[in-house]
């Protein structure tokens, strides 16, 4: 399998740093976390989602987002089940 650098730049450096990972095997590596499936401990996954507010200064963001009475947030939340703070 013969791949080119220029044409798949991502795929070459994702390949780079698997063949690292793997002469480092010993070692553990900052990108090596595991997930324990074996106790029933929820797993906490935090994303945080950057607002445009500077290119739309005059839009309410929050309030789209809140809706009336914060029933949009909750309806989200409840559809995703997830829980989510602004």
């Amino acid at each position: 399998l013969s791949i080119d650098p220029n044409e798949c730049p991502n795929a070459m450096r994702l390949l780079e740093e698997e063949v690292k990972n793997a002469q480092l095997k010993n070692k553990a590596t900052k990108d090596s976390r595991y997930v324990d499936i074996y106790r029933e401990k929820p797993v906490k996954v935090v994303v945080k989602v950057l607002v445009p507010v500077k290119e739309h200064p005059r839009f309410n963001f929050v309030g789209k987002l809140l809706g009336p009475k914060g029933n949009s947030l909750k309806r989200l939340q409840d559809e995703t089940m997830t829980k989510m703070a602004i």
